[in-house]
């Protein structure tokens, strides 16, 4: 899943010590002249440890690499890698090199990816693939190889994200994988997108919780992809409706929207709008490559560990909610005379997320023991375990956007907003216990 990683690190005393490793190998040294005066001379120099590229610049050090090829002994990357292989190999290369301060080492580029087969589709697959989002599938290297962005008014690539589609079969000249094996990648240069998954620093691939957030993201990214189907199974259609899917099976008619629109700055959503009416008649065929397309997505991400690296987002913590809210019901009826000087909350768990209470406390003798979290174990999570304090966030402040997000009036932070709706949360669960005993009640008597 994890399949490139660009590193920095600014720290010169850390750089020192990285750079007179034992296990670097000396590759190349390089010097040009900045583009901003023409006498500023830059600097490059690389060393190379199995496959791993480090890069001393004049003021930072940057560590290029694929844990993938890095497992596979820098042969290739056409087999599976999932979720243990990848915190194994991350961990591998920390214990290598002696890294401790984590924070020392940020990621500043990230690309992952999944090899997949589509049944009844093979290595010419990605001729089908037409846009992700608005965007449009352009070919890399031949019309099997496809890469979509968002491009700027001079056509300049977005370095947000990238999703790209393209045969690993024939990259790999036919070797390593079998025939009709395709590759799906999300790639990104910005440090803003990269966060959102919970990553911010090599530590946090060694958890499992940002994996869970990649193969959500990998998913979503992969049902915001159109595909024109090439097969003709129209019979079952009446005459209109054939000549409404041909025009949508035609990549001009998707590109004369987006035309129509950059001409007109008129009805935005009549794009999403055609795209619908499409899925509905592949639906009436019997066959939409769209759901083949995401099922077999969430199958390999499954497999691979991704999507069970943590449960779904209704159940964020890392256990049994309800066995946890089973028990977390029995302590909330402790004695306040068994309470000490001081209780500790580890044995307690929210009632809302069945996260432990633990960082809530202690709590001073006779005190009112919390039924659910608050920001002291939120901002505990957002300092030691990002991937889940953004899972909280996303679960509990629906449709946030981390890059734009204004909190609403009287509420400070997105930290704030997740405590207030854990606690709304709370209370509307037990008011509606408490209508439907008293409906009950009302009912027998």
């Amino acid at each position: 899943m994890l399949d490139f990683l660009k590193i920095s690190v600014t720290d010169v005393d850390e750089i020192e010590r990285l750079w007179k490793h034992p296990n670097l190998i000396f590759h190349d040294f390089r010097e040009r002249l900045s583009h901003l005066d023409y006498e500023t001379i830059l600097t490059k120099r690389t060393k190379k440890y199995k496959g791993i590229v480090f890069a001393l610049y004049n003021s930072k050090l940057e560590i290029l690499f694929k844990p993938h090829y890095y497992f596979n002994g820098n042969e290739h990357n056409a087999n599976d890698f999932g979720v243990t292989e990848a915190i194994w190999t991350v961990q591998d290369f920390i214990s290598k090199f002696q890294i401790t301060n984590y924070a020392q080492y940020q990621i500043s580029n990230l690309e992952a990816g999944i090899n997949f087969n589509l049944p009844g589709y093979g290595d010419d697959f990605p001729i089908n693939v037409a846009f992700w989002k608005r965007n449009e599938f352009l070919n890399i290297e031949n019309v099997k190889s496809k890469e979509a962005y968002k491009s700027d008014e001079y056509a300049r690539a977005n370095r947000y994200k990238k999703v790209k589609l393209y045969s690993k079969y024939l990259q790999m000249e036919k070797k390593h994988c079998e025939p009709g094996t395709l590759r799906f990648e999300v790639k990104s240069k910005k440090s803003s997108y990269i966060k959102r998954l919970g990553i911010d620093n090599i530590g946090d691939l060694v958890k499992l919780s940002p994996y869970s957030l990649l193969a959500d993201e990998l998913y979503l990214t992969a049902t915001e992809i159109l595909i024109i189907e090439l097969k003709d199974d129209m019979d079952v259609l009446k005459d209109q409706d054939k000549d409404r899917l041909r025009s949508f099976r035609n990549p001009l008619t998707w590109r004369y929207e987006l035309m129509r629109y950059e001409r007109t700055k008129r009805d935005r959503n009549r794009f999403n709008r055609m795209r619908q009416s499409y899925n509905n008649l592949l639906d009436r065929t019997g066959s939409n490559i769209h759901h083949l397309f995401q099922a077999e997505v969430k199958k390999k991400l499954d497999f691979l560990g991704g999507q069970n690296a943590l449960p779904k987002k209704k159940e964020i913590a890392s256990f049994n909610i309800e066995a946890k809210k089973v028990e977390a019901s029995a302590h909330l009826h402790i004695n306040k005379e068994e309470v000490g000087t001081t209780v500790s909350l580890s044995d307690h768990y929210c009632e809302v997320t069945g996260l432990s209470l633990q960082h809530e406390g202690p709590i001073k003798k006779g005190g009112k023991i919390p039924r659910y979290i608050r920001t002291k174990s939120l901002e505990y999570l957002r300092e030691n375990d990002k991937g889940l304090y953004l899972s909280l966030a996303t679960t509990y402040v629906p449709k946030v956007k981390y890059g734009d997000y204004s909190p609403p009036k009287g509420v400070k932070t997105l930290l704030q907003h997740t405590a207030k709706n854990i606690k709304n949360r709370f209370y509307n669960s037990r008011r509606k216990t408490n209508d439907k005993e008293k409906n009950d009640q009302e009912r027998g008597s």
